[in-house]
């Protein structure tokens, strides 16, 4: 009995170890990415600029996320990651500036929040994540941009309010 035991693990763990063919191994690869085809940020305009250095929590976010050109590595990008996300909490949190204290610029903001959250979990994932990258630079584009909408309408909002 004890020799049938052995003799059946033996040959389950031999044909465990071969190759069938037409199998392919599948290599895991560390994710990529290249900064080199980033878009730029968006300029802001005087106006939003003059209120945006009032608020602190805003430029804190903003000097970091500048510093994801400058990463080089995935556990760099990973740290800088982890803390974008803190300092977004931090930014949601805090007061916004009574001019840029709407929808449209929340909602930006939690879109930014949602690609951090996708590049860090395409790094997890090992997944590609230069696609990640690219909308959450798509997105905080489109946040900067509309700080620059805003102060630069020349229609009154509460032409819009339901009276």
């Amino acid at each position: 009995m004890w020799k049938f035991f052995c003799a059946m693990l033996f040959l389950m763990l031999s044909g465990a170890c071969r190759e069938t063919p037409g199998q392919e191994t599948v290599a895991v690869t560390e994710p990529s990415f290249q900064l080199t085809d980033w878009p730029r940020a968006v300029q802001i305009n005087p106006q939003a600029d003059a209120i945006l250095n009032s608020w602190p929590e805003f430029k804190t976010f903003e000097n970091r996320f500048e510093r994801l050109r400058e990463v080089r590595g995935e556990e760099e990008l990973r740290l800088l990651l982890e803390e974008l996300i803190e300092l977004s909490k931090e930014l949601q949190a805090s007061v916004f500036p009574k001019d840029f204290n709407v929808l449209s610029v929340r909602s930006r903001h939690k879109v930014v929040d949602t690609y951090l959250y996708k590049v860090q979990a395409a790094i997890i994932y090992r997944q590609d994540i230069n696609e990640a990258l690219q909308e959450l630079m798509g997105a905080y584009n489109a946040l900067r941009e509309q700080f620059n909408v805003i102060k630069s309408s020349t229609l009154d909002p509460k032409l819009f309010e339901d009276d």
